[in-house]
């Protein structure tokens, strides 16, 4: 039982010191007027980008690429606005993924 205590003390301490030692994310966020099929158009917007498509909700898609993750979400009832937030390691990598996120969707 010792033993026992004793690795998960050790598992704990090396999660807590690889914590201790990673950066966070950076995030960049861009926003534009939508009007209908936000979300088609978010869907599109991201697989145009090289995004994969990891999820789909009411009100966002979200996507992966490399070590980026990306949302973009339809607010209000209507879609009037979209949100593109992208979060990754390099702040100007994520807001070049951010601006092509909305470039793409206002095309």
């Amino acid at each position: 039982m010792n033993r026992l205590k004793q690795g998960i003390l050790v598992a704990i301490a090396l999660c807590v010191t690889d914590l201790a030692h990673a950066e966070a994310p950076f995030v960049d966020y861009q926003w534009a007027k939508s009007s209908d099929a936000c979300l088609e158009r978010a869907n599109n917007s991201l697989r145009d980008a090289g995004f994969k498509i990891t999820a789909k909700g009411d009100v966002e898609v979200v996507g992966t690429k490399g070590n980026y993750k990306a949302v973009i979400a339809c607010i209000d009832k209507g879609g009037d606005m979209a949100v593109f937030m992208v979060a990754g390691a390099s702040y100007d990598e994520a807001k070049h993924y951010a601006v092509t996120l909305k470039n793409n969707f206002l095309k």
